[in-house]
C-alpha cells in the first residue's frame, strides 16, 4: 500500500505538543515543570515570610488584612500557574516545533507499507524506513495517526492521506496484521 500526502506545519506542531505533553519522561517537560514548581515554591515562601512579619508585628493587624494577603497572593499564583503558565509552555513547544517543521518534517510524503516494513520518502528525496517490529504505539490525535517506531520518532499520517474510509481501514488492517503476536497500544484522543 502506498500513500501520497502533504504533512502541514500544523500537523508537525500538533505531534510535538501531544508527544511532549503526554510523555512525562521527556527531559524538557521535567525541566519546565521543575521551573514552575520552583516559582510556586518561591512565591509560597515569600507569602509565609510576609505572613510571619504581619503576625509578629507589634501592632494588631485586622483579620481582613490576612484574608487580603491570601486572596492577593495564593489565589493569583495558582491561577497564573494553571491558566497562563501551561499555555506558555505549549506556546514555547510550538515555536520550537515550527523550526523542526520547516527544516524537514513538513512537506510532501510518500509512505509505503510492504511485507518488510514502512518506508517514508520526503519531497527532499530523503528516505527512512523501519520494520514493523519497531512499532511501539499507534495514536490517533488531531485527525492524524502517529505511528511510533521509537520513543521519540513517529510516522505522521493525516486523515487527508486516505481517499476514503476503506483505504484508512486497509491501512490499519495492514499495521494490525504485521504487528500481530505482540501488544501495540492504540490510543485515540
Amino acid at each position: 500500500m502506498t500513500l501520497r500526502y502533504t504533512l502541514t506545519e500544523q500537523d508537525v506542531i500538533n505531534f510535538h505538543v501531544y508527544h511532549l505533553c503526554s510523555t512525562r519522561k521527556q527531559g524538557v517537560w521535567r525541566v519546565v515543570n521543575g521551573i514552575a514548581i520552583f516559582a510556586m515554591a518561591m512565591l509560597s515562601i515569600s507569602f509565609l515570610v510576609f505572613l510571619y512579619a504581619i503576625l509578629t508585628a507589634e501592632e494588631e493587624i485586622p483579620a481582613g488584612t490576612i484574608i487580603d494577603i491570601i486572596v492577593t497572593h495564593i489565589f493569583p499564583a495558582a491561577t497564573l500557574y494553571l491558566c497562563v503558565f501551561s499555555k506558555l509552555i505549549i506556546k514555547a513547544i510550538s515555536k520550537r516545533s515550527v523550526k523542526k517543521a520547516k527544516n524537514n518534517d513538513a512537506g510532501e510524503k510518500l509512505l509505503t507499507l510492504d511485507d518488510e516494513g514502512i518506508m517514508e520518502e520526503t519531497d527532499a528525496h530523503t528516505t527512512s524506513g523501519s520494520k514493523y517490529s519497531t512499532i511501539e504505539k499507534i495514536c490517533f490525535v488531531n485527525d492524524c495517526f502517529y505511528i511510533y517506531n521509537g520513543t521519540n520518532r513517529a510516522y505522521l499520517v493525516p486523515l487527508s492521506a486516505f481517499a476514503d474510509d476503506g483505504q484508512k481501514q486497509e491501512f490499519l488492517n495492514i499495521i494490525q496484521r504485521k504487528t500481530t503476536g505482540r501488544t501495540v497500544p492504540f490510543v485515540i484522543k
